[in-house]
């Protein structure tokens, strides 16, 4: 597990096994994360929406780069 940083008391962002996660230190940082659960949630789906537009993004750079790379060859 590849742990990112902080982001609340004792909760760490992680990921694990290409999903992304909070960990909680503590049983009062696992207490809050059950409590707010829906909102820990939502930061989730928010950061794996985020991160897939950044790979769609870099993956059409690359195939723009390939393209050009392959116009310059038959030029």
């Amino acid at each position: 597990m590849k742990i990112f940083g902080e982001v609340a008391p004792n909760i760490h962002l992680a990921m694990s096994d290409k999903s992304l996660l909070f960990h909680a230190t503590t049983k009062e940082a696992e207490a809050e994360l059950q409590l707010n659960f829906e909102l820990y949630q939502d930061v989730l789906n928010r950061l794996g929406r985020i991160m897939r537009s950044e790979i769609r993004m870099a993956q059409l750079r690359i195939e723009n780069l390939k393209m050009i790379k392959e116009h310059k060859k038959e030029v």
